[in-house]
């Protein structure tokens, strides 16, 4: 035995050994074509045709074995979970994903196939190539489904195709970014008024919104863009005396036109509300002709008493109803802003707005004393902070009747007025 000083022999030989027994018992690296071989031997210990309920798998490497051939198949682990063919998948769990036909792929290329699969997942990427989008492909599918559902249809569609489709049209959806919208929104403001541009902003995030609930995109970019900040102004309501002044006009303009007016007035419905009702909804009983029809976005059945003047436009509307047309006003909505802006233009009255109507049935409410919690449900509002912000100080004690209250204070405005007129 050599010497080696300074060293216990004994662990020496220690040593020796248990590098001899490491060598003898390591595991050799099985060889591609050992590994070829085992998948060889696991297919052929399952039966063909057997249908199973599922592949079996050998090292991730599937086969399911039917009636019309065998089908090759990979199982892949998602350490970060995610989505595959519409399955969401929680973290650790594992998706199992046909491949093709069996005798497309060698074992090789089946293991390649599993390795791609299993790189994407581990970097929490997509394991399913989907096509996204354009915005144009998109918006088209979108005011398919809003024709039916939406009232504001037509000028919904004329913000997208004037407004939206020329920036956005050509993009795919998940290509459209913040910068993106807040470059466009520059250029909208240096032409339309804040106000303006706001609506059209409301109809972009709301096709986005859309899009991100369908999965084409995870994050709406208008919801980090810059905001649309437009001046607080006070309601635009016409006197008694521009109320006469716009009927009389309006009598020259559309034989109809006045009782829209007057019946935007005392009712304080919205354009589109008015456009849309039909004559199942107005409701007669013994306490009264009653307006009930769905209203906002929650669709939230909104009730209305008619007074004698509503009352009145009802019954001549119904003399001259046409029996295929279930509309009250059966008019277009495009044809009614046609109309009135020449009224308007005839009587002098160009600052004033088919929707300050509603604002004009909103004030003499309040100046005759309507409180703020009946106009608001009235007038169809979820809450109180618009009404706070613009006619609390006109406010006085709670309402009796609101519809009777309003009748007599727009009555008792055009008459004065026209006392005053020679």
């Amino acid at each position: 035995m050599i010497y080696f000083p300074h060293c216990n022999p004994h662990i020496l030989v220690w040593q020796v050994y248990k590098r001899r027994w490491t060598m003898m018992t390591k595991k050799k690296p099985v060889s591609k074509a050992g590994r070829y071989a085992a998948y060889d031997r696991f297919l052929e210990a399952i039966p063909p045709r057997s249908m199973t309920k599922r592949a079996k798998y050998l090292h991730g490497i599937g086969v399911f074995r039917g009636i019309r051939g065998d089908t090759a198949w990979v199982k892949i682990r998602l350490p970060h979970g995610g989505l595959y063919k519409g399955k969401y998948y929680k973290a650790g769990d594992s998706v199992e994903i046909k491949v093709g036909n069996l005798d497309s792929y060698d074992w090789g290329e089946l293991e390649d196939v599993r390795k791609e699969y299993q790189s994407k997942a581990d970097k929490g990427e997509d394991l399913e190539q989907v096509e996204v989008p354009l915005f144009s492909q998109y918006v088209s599918d979108w005011l398919e489904i809003k024709k039916s559902q939406h009232r504001g249809y037509k000028i919904t569609k004329g913000i997208v195709d004037n407004h939206l489709a020329e920036t956005f049209g050509h993009k795919p959806l998940n290509a459209i970014t913040t910068g993106d919208i807040n470059r466009w929104q520059g250029k909208q403001l240096a032409i339309h008024s804040a106000s303006t541009v706001k609506r059209q902003k409301v109809v972009l995030q709301s096709i986005l919104s859309s899009a991100e609930k369908d999965d084409h995109i995870t994050v709406n970019p208008c919801a980090k863009s810059d905001s649309i900040k437009v001046p607080d102004k006070e309601p635009r309501y016409l006197t008694g005396l521009e109320l006469v002044t716009l009927l009389a006009n309006a009598e020259q303009v559309a034989s109809w036109l006045p009782d829209y007016i007057l019946f935007a007035i005392h009712t304080g419905m919205r354009r589109g509300e008015i456009a849309a009702l039909k004559w199942k909804q107005v409701i007669e009983s013994p306490e009264g002709v009653f307006l009930r029809f769905p209203t906002g976005k929650t669709q939230k059945i909104r009730t209305i008493h008619c007074g004698e003047t509503v009352r009145d436009i009802l019954k001549r509307l119904k003399a001259n109803k046409k029996d295929s047309d279930d509309r009250v006003f059966q008019m277009s909505l495009t044809t009614v802003i046609r109309k009135w802006r020449e009224a308007r233009e005839v009587a002098g009255l160009k600052d004033v707005r088919i929707q300050d109507l509603r604002a004009t049935s909103a004030t003499y409410a309040a100046l005759s004393g309507v409180d703020l919690r009946t106009l608001a449900g009235r007038l169809g509002h979820s809450d109180l902070t618009m009404l706070e912000r613009h006619y609390a100080a006109l406010t006085g004690s709670g309402a009796v009747e609101a519809s009777g209250k309003i009748e007599v204070g727009i009555n008792m405005a055009m008459e004065q007025a026209q006392e005053k007129t020679p």
